[in-house]
C-alpha cells in the first residue's frame, strides 16, 4: 500500500483516513518500551526503539517525543528512539535518533 500511489496503481488510496497516525505511533513506541522494561537484559544495556514512519517528519517526531510517557522503572542505561523519516514540505528527511532516557537537556 505504501508505494501504490508512487506507482500510479489504480487502486491506490487517494487519501488517508482513520485514527491520528502520530498518536498511534507514539502509543506504539510507549508500548514497545514498556514491554522491554518488563524483561531483564542484565546491566549496561542500551535500548534502541526503531521506527519507520511513512508520514511523520522529524520536527513532528520531536514534538511527539516531548509527550512520551515512560515507565517508572527503566532497567536500561539509556533509551533511544530513532528511525528513517520522510522528507516533507517543511523538513528534510533521513535517519535521526533521540535519547529519551535519561532525559537530556538540549544545549544552549
Amino acid at each position: 500500500m505504501q508505494w501504490q500511489g508512487a506507482r500510479r496503481h489504480p487502486e491506490a488510496p487517494k487519501r488517508w483516513s482513520g485514527i491520528n497516525f502520530d498518536d498511534r505511533l507514539l502509543g506504539s513506541i510507549e508500548k514497545r518500551i514498556a514491554a522491554k522494561c518488563a524483561k531483564n537484559y542484565g546491566s549496561d544495556v542500551i535500548l534502541l526503539v526503531a521506527v519507520r514512519p511513512a508520514l511523520t517528519a522529524i520536527p513532528d517526531m520531536e514534538a511527539l517525543l516531548r509527550r512520551l510517557d515512560l515507565p517508572n522503572n527503566i532497567p536500561f542505561t539509556a533509551v533511544y528512539v530513532g528511525g528513517d523519516f520522510p522528507t516533507s514540505s517543511y523538513a528534510q528527511g533521513g535517519y535521526k535518533a533521540w535519547q529519551v532516557h535519561p532525559a537530556r537537556t538540549p544545549p544552549d
